[in-house]
């Protein structure tokens, strides 16, 4: 397995997608996740956890909650801790931000695209001088503004979501 592996686990049984929506997508029952954010979100609550935590409902405590609906996931902090720490079996996560939307579905969908593109950016970032490198950051970046201005917005998209 590449470096990269541990990075980003399995979030999903491949032969059970969730249905794909916009706006939206769903993590059912007890498919492995990860333990916390895979992307630093500008205000991302991973710091605001234990104060997030005392205004947890009780039911959700008793396991009497198993669905979990998050409006705006961003970073997914709190969904990451919630789903670790309780017996959540349905997960519904929205985000306004199509390209957070993109990340988290084809990680869900295609983890192995996802990490497959990112080893190739990884071998092809290292084995450049610095100068190599700032040209292939460019280039990467460059690459993804393109695809995202001319809106091909699939829903699972390994490449976009490694860049």
């Amino acid at each position: 397995m590449n470096r990269l592996a541990h990075l980003l686990p399995h979030l999903s049984d491949p032969a059970q997608p969730a249905p794909v929506r916009p706006r939206y997508f769903r993590i059912d029952g007890e498919k492995p996740l990860a333990r916390a954010p895979i992307v630093k979100w500008a205000g991302g609550k991973s710091q605001l956890l234990p104060v997030i935590d005392q205004h947890y409902p009780q039911a959700l405590r008793d396991g009497k909650v198993t669905t979990y609906i998050e409006p705006f996931v961003g970073g997914a902090a709190v969904f990451f801790d919630v789903r670790r720490r309780f017996p959540i079996k349905k997960a519904h996560l929205f985000d306004a931000n199509p390209e957070i939307r993109v990340l988290y579905t084809s990680i869900r969908d295609d983890i192995e695209g996802v990490i497959r593109n990112l080893a190739v950016m990884e071998n092809s970032y290292l084995c450049q001088q610095e100068e190599g490198r700032k040209a292939y950051y460019y280039d990467v970046r460059e690459r993804y503004n393109d695809e995202v201005a001319t809106a091909r917005l699939d829903p699972v998209n390994a490449i976009r979501a490694a860049q």
